[in-house]
């Protein structure tokens, strides 16, 4: 699959991205979400990844992630030994999810098609499998019964006091 249909791919999975760039370890921009802006995100994916690894001194440890909260998004950069991907996302986003499906991105693109695609993440459908409100609230009820040793026979009753105010 070819670069520019990965990114589609990374937009359609995850609604919390709003652009994003693949560029060469060098700095070649190979693809991004909207051709007028991949120069420039590219650029800066370059370079925030490359100050990041300055940063990290003679460790011999290069970047793997960067996470850069900024007042109105969040950018995000994944790398492995040949690319680096980035995006810009909505404020506060769900990290974890971001970076998995740009790491996903970076192994899709290296050739490794074992990886979850978009039918087989979670995100994805999110409603399918998820208990409705009520087995939801069933599944509390039976959890706090079994925290207060309550028998599930009495369930939430309750005494009910009733008291008359004579004046």
């Amino acid at each position: 699959m070819d670069a520019k249909s990965l990114l589609a791919d990374l937009l359609e999975v995850s609604g919390q991205v709003e652009a994003a760039a693949i560029v060469t370890r060098a700095g070649e921009v190979v693809a991004g979400t909207d051709e007028e802006s991949a120069a420039a995100l590219g650029t800066a994916i370059h370079g925030l990844a490359g100050s990041a690894n300055d940063v990290s001194g003679p460790t011999d440890q290069a970047l793997v992630q960067l996470q850069v909260s900024l007042s109105g998004s969040c950018v995000f950069i994944a790398q492995d030994e040949q690319h680096a991907i980035g995006c810009v996302t909505v404020p506060h986003p769900t990290a974890g999810l971001v970076f998995y499906d740009l790491k996903s991105t970076l192994r899709r693109l290296a050739g490794d098609h074992d990886d979850a695609r978009r039918d087989h993440r979670f995100a994805c459908h999110s409603a399918i499998g998820v208990l409705g409100k009520q087995g939801v609230q069933d599944a509390v009820r039976d959890l706090v019964s079994q925290l207060v040793r309550m028998t599930h026979a009495d369930g939430f009753a309750c005494e009910q006091i009733f008291s008359r105010c004579h004046e």
